[in-house]
């Protein structure tokens, strides 16, 4: 059963879509090309990768998981369009620029924002991010010929555009982009594992799950030893300068997320949560001094656990069970 945050990013951008009369361009289709929520298969991957490039139209509201060539043309104004880049957890993305012939001085613009956001929320939030959000936005208006290639510092990104004269537009390359020591990450899928490693870097990591799920930690080295404990408002492991803590909300960004545990104390075996929030966070902080390393497999609630969650304080299904 998808969460509602999951659905959220669907639905909003159809929403919309639909208030601006712009539901034509958004088309049915299955777990495919540019599913963001679903990995791709094996054979489309193999498929993808022995063409020689990818390419289509681009709609309005978007949502790309895949490399390619994409080329928005404007039939008529577009006034509120949006595209969402996601990669897989251990990739970054390029977005070059091809060709552009927008009307700047009009009133057209082509911005890139490193990261997503969803209803006034923001991931990676501002904590964890590198850049102060401002610079995060990168407007092709004002950079122009001097930045036709951006790289986002995660796994996710995406583009808003406004063009008003029919017959204008642009095209764009995806690329993804190894990365070696991934940080902040937003899963594609429901299931799966992952090890985030930050090795002496003074930085904040988020892994977002847009789902309500069961998630176990099986390895966790810190650089001291202390206590693993559910959060109470006059304890954490805040002073503790490198720790792991477990976060559960309705939103996208993890600053404004319910804190549900802390984990201060390295250790190799088991630590199982069923968190029955919308978006779940595992969010490592780092002091630098140390190489911090955590893994963890997940994977959604069941139906079952699902239709008897507490529906009268969103607290308390939030709250996770040992």
């Amino acid at each position: 059963m998808p969460s509602a945050l999951s659905l959220q990013c669907h639905c909003v951008l159809i929403f919309l879509a639909a208030l601006r009369g712009e539901t034509r361009y958004l088309e049915v289709r299955g777990a495919g090309e540019d599913e963001p929520f679903l990995l791709l298969s094996a054979d489309l991957k193999r498929e993808l990768a022995e063409r020689q490039l990818y390419q289509r139209a681009l709609r309005c509201i978007d949502m790309l998981s895949v490399e390619g060539q994409f080329t928005f043309t404007a039939e008529q104004p577009q006034l509120h369009c949006a595209t969402f880049f996601i990669a897989d957890p251990e990739e970054l993305i390029s977005i070059d620029y091809d060709f552009v012939n927008i009307d700047c001085q009009g009133g057209d613009f082509l911005k890139v924002f490193d990261g997503w956001i969803l209803k006034g929320e923001k991931f990676p939030s501002s904590l964890d991010h590198p850049l102060p959000t401002s610079e995060r936005y990168i407007d092709f208006c004002e950079s122009g010929n001097i930045q036709r290639s951006i790289r986002s510092s995660q796994n996710v990104a995406m583009i808003f555009f406004r063009i008003h004269e029919p017959g204008n537009g642009f095209t764009f390359t995806i690329k993804k982009i190894s990365n070696l020591f991934p940080c902040n990450v937003i899963s594609q899928t429901p299931t799966g594992s992952f090890t985030m490693v930050i090795p002496h870097q003074h930085r904040n990591c988020s892994f977002s799950i847009i789902y309500p799920v069961v998630i176990k930690i099986s390895d966790l080295i810190l650089g001291h030893l202390n206590s693993f404990h559910l959060k109470k408002p006059s304890t954490g492991c805040a002073g503790m300068g490198d720790f792991v803590e477990l976060l559960g909300g309705t939103g996208l960004d993890p600053s404004k997320m319910f804190p549900l545990a802390d984990l201060c104390q390295s250790f190799h075996g088991s630590a199982q949560m069923k968190i029955g929030c919308d978006n779940t966070v595992l969010r490592m902080v780092s002091s630098g001094k140390h190489i911090n390393r955590v893994s963890f497999e997940y994977h959604q609630l069941d139906q079952y656990e699902l239709e008897n969650r507490k529906e009268n304080s969103i607290e308390e299904f939030c709250f996770p069970s040992i």
